[in-house]
């Protein structure tokens, strides 16, 4: 009798951790969750919740589960998509992985890889929207990231942590969740987070407030970008002590263009030179040249090499080749766009 009034260690879980009405469901999937996995409670619970939030606001892109050592996270992810019949997500997964050196063994990916399967099994998830990489450089490659819903990173290595923010959290669209689960337990992952965020506000973005995620973890949203008070008063720059090509004129089709408007990534809109695409790039109108300053740093750093060979791989509408060349290089220029006749350089 005395057994049957114990409580379980799912109850106990439940007590420990206050519900709220909207987290209907989340004691199935904790359950299913239990019976291979030992992820922690609190931090099941949190990825769930993250997943809702997703699914409520209807926001695009993978998710993104960096160092997991067991399927929990598979199973919590799976099972919520599920719960809520959201469309299915790419999960893309890197398990195990230590940029420190220290290789993920055969036997242990291979028991990893068993226990991935049985999840998927028992979940109903399709395995071809899940990608498993033993380590993240192979993601990167054979796995094409566009835009990531939510990136969770439960690694201790601070490399590792580092690689992951630095080539995946840029692809985190606007209002998508960023978990780092060892953050209050690892010194390496910590400092490999507080190192990106830092950097993020030296570029002039917003760092994401980081909230506690059961013991040792922290989540976050990722801030939209900051909107301008006013139009930023933007130049072309010459730097001292260059020469000038002064080559601007010959090319009238290269257009001063909103930065604020072109929605890559890697441009620095907070850099108040002006920013330039050609007109005549129909089939890539975003495409920009460089500035003028960057020009003019070519121009300057081939006059040491006039009379020369040169090669240059890519050349879109000839702005840069065009510097080369004042400066007295004979250039070999490759370049597929250069087949289109209709829409091929002539400025040159």
């Amino acid at each position: 009798m005395a057994s049957e009034d114990k409580p379980t260690v799912v109850e106990q879980d439940f007590n420990d951790v206050p519900l709220d009405a909207e987290d209907h469901g989340f004691y199935e999937i904790w359950r299913a969750c239990r019976r291979s996995s030992k992820m922690p409670f609190a931090r099941a619970l949190g990825l769930f919740r993250a997943i809702r939030y997703v699914h409520q606001n209807f926001l695009p892109g993978d998710i993104v589960d960096i160092g997991s050592a067991d399927v929990g996270s598979v199973i919590v992810i799976a099972k919520t998509i599920e719960l809520f019949g959201a469309a299915k997500r790419r999960l893309l997964l890197v398990s195990g992985e230590a940029e420190s050196g220290c290789a993920v063994t055969d036997g242990a990916a291979n028991d990893f890889d068993a226990e991935l399967s049985i999840a998927l099994a028992d979940t109903g998830y399709e395995s071809s929207l899940v990608f498993r990489h033993h380590r993240l450089k192979d993601l990167l490659i054979s796995t094409p990231v566009q835009e990531i819903v939510l990136l969770r990173l439960d690694h201790t290595d601070e490399r590792a942590s580092s690689s992951a923010l630095e080539n995946l959290y840029p692809y985190l669209v606007d209002a998508g969740v960023v978990i780092v689960e060892q953050f209050g337990s690892s010194a390496g992952q910590r400092k490999a987070v507080d190192a990106y965020l830092d950097g993020l506000v030296i570029s002039g973005q917003t760092r994401p407030f980081l909230q506690l995620s059961g013991e040792t973890g922290r989540i976050g949203v990722k801030p939209g970008r900051k909107a301008e008070s006013g139009p930023m008063h933007r130049y072309d720059y010459h730097a001292p002590g260059l020469k000038r090509a002064e080559l601007l004129g010959c090319f009238p089709e290269l257009v001063a263009r909103d930065a604020g408007e072109i929605d890559w990534i890697y441009l620095r809109r907070e850099v108040p030179h002006i920013w330039r695409s050609d007109a005549r790039a129909q089939r890539e109108p975003n495409t920009g040249s460089i500035s003028v300053e960057e020009a003019e740093l070519l121009y300057n750093n081939a006059l040491s090499f006039a009379g020369e060979r040169g090669l240059e791989v890519g050349c879109h509408y000839g702005w840069s080749t065009a510097h080369l060349v004042k400066a007295g290089l004979v250039m070999d220029v490759v370049d597929p766009a250069l087949t289109d006749t209709a829409s091929a350089p002539a400025s040159v």
